[in-house]
């Protein structure tokens, strides 16, 4: 502290100016180095998620292409209860000449049409009959697929 009072007015001020500057300049660096490492972490999450998503659209095509090869009605019960929004009480899957007979419940037939698009692009199946009921509690559908 005495080097420091010893010094002329001038090189106070230039000795502060340069301790000054020097903060600034690392707090600049630290904002940069802060900003530098967020835009890296966004790039790694970013591939993260694409490559998330590439994998899980790979195994749906491959778990719909196995299901498609398949006619075990638990199999495809299985597969609809976890992959396409029905309610799991009223669904139901059996053999019936050779065929798929997939029946469930729906709030409307909006949501049956709905349904049903979906269970034929996933399964990978042709529709052959296609039955919509109207019930107290809403709608019935029942699917023939081979």
């Amino acid at each position: 502290m005495e080097y420091f009072n010893n010094l002329n007015s001038r090189e106070k001020k230039l000795l502060l100016l340069a301790l000054v500057a020097l903060s600034i300049g690392l707090i600049f660096l630290l904002i940069n180095n802060t900003f530098n490492s967020y835009a890296q972490s966004k790039k790694k999450a970013d591939k993260a998620r694409s490559d998330y998503e590439y994998v899980i659209s790979k195994a749906e095509l491959l778990s719909s292409s196995l299901l498609g090869q398949s006619s075990n009605p638990v199999s495809i019960e299985n597969f609809i209860r976890s992959n396409i929004s029905v309610q799991s009480n009223n669904l139901k899957v059996s053999n019936q000449d050779g065929l798929i007979k997939i029946s469930f419940s729906s709030d409307s037939l909006k949501d049956s049409i709905n349904i049903t698009n979906e269970i034929s692009s996933k399964l990978g199946k042709n529709l052959i009959n296609i039955s919509f009921k109207k019930t107290q509690d809403g709608q019935v559908t029942e699917i023939l697929i081979n």
